[in-house]
């Protein structure tokens, strides 16, 4: 997989990501910190998950979650094989180098090949390592999944946030970006070429296909900061009461310009929504 460029993204393309009001913990860097004056507790900040989406949305940034927090629990196992396959080609490569030297039977020119080999190996792990440390934010092109409204936006009384693209890529910098490639198996996406990222969290089950999904991928997880610019809109879900919607319009009007507000609704003659202008 070659990693997306600024170029393979069309002007105006949305992605959008999900939010609800339900009681959340959010991971913090340590003890003892606080966000948005609300004091931690055992590495955890305990607040209500509409404090922390709409006051992140208020502050123009989003959490990038760790790897092990992504729903498909079978992606981390990609980048564990790899790191299993490598750790174990170094491990048979270095006992053989030493076998073969104690007993005289390999050459300057075989130990110096093997030696770089093994170095390879070696630096390849250590790469995979720090992908394991990576945040993932995960949006999708699809506003209308019923699916997404039901898990990611407590049954559609939430809320959805529009994106533009281009944009959030150039304000916060990703190391990495691509759809996500659905599979019914799980493919062998890596090899001895060059590394990136994306490698290993590219794909997902065909379980999860109808979720569009698009991701972007951060050195670190923790708060990823943006441009005001980057939200275009806001979805609200079909089953949020008309009181949330109006105070939820007036909070956002007076921190972002230029938003368009919207509605999610059922279609009348299948189960999916229509976006529609809210008034």
């Amino acid at each position: 997989m070659n990693p997306m460029k600024l170029n393979d993204i069309e002007d105006g393309t949305k992605v959008y990501k999900f939010r609800d009001c339900n009681p959340q913990y959010i991971p913090v860097s340590k003890e003892g910190d606080t966000y948005n004056n609300l004091q931690l507790n055992n590495k955890y900040i305990l607040c209500e998950k509409k404090i922390w989406s709409i006051s992140s949305l208020l502050n123009n940034e989003f959490w990038a979650a760790t790897p092990e927090s992504l729903n498909d629990v079978s992606e981390i196992y990609t980048l564990n094989n790899f790191k299993e396959e490598k750790i174990n080609s170094f491990n048979n490569k270095t006992i053989n180098l030493i076998k073969g030297i104690t007993e005289n039977n390999t050459t300057e020119k075989e130990m110096r090949k093997e030696l770089g080999l093994i170095s390879d190996e070696a630096y390849r792990v250590s790469i995979a390592q720090n992908f394991s440390n990576y945040g993932v934010f995960c949006t999708s092109f699809c506003p209308t999944n019923p699916n997404l409204w039901a898990l990611y936006s407590d049954s559609s009384r939430g809320f959805a946030i529009e994106y533009d693209l281009k944009s959030l890529y150039l304000s916060t910098n990703p190391a990495d970006i691509f759809p996500i490639r659905y599979n019914q198996d799980m493919e062998t996406i890596y090899g001895n070429g060059i590394m990136a990222p994306g490698h290993f969290y590219c794909q997902k089950s065909d379980y999860f296909e109808k979720e569009e999904e698009f991701r972007f991928l951060y050195e670190k997880s923790g708060i990823v900061k943006y441009e005001p610019n980057c939200v275009t809109g806001i979805i609200f879900g079909s089953n949020m009461c008309e009181k949330n919607r109006k105070q939820l319009h007036k909070l956002i009007s007076t921190k972002l310009k230029n938003i368009n507000f919207m509605q999610a609704i059922h279609k009348k003659d299948n189960f999916g929504f229509d976006i529609v202008k809210w008034e």
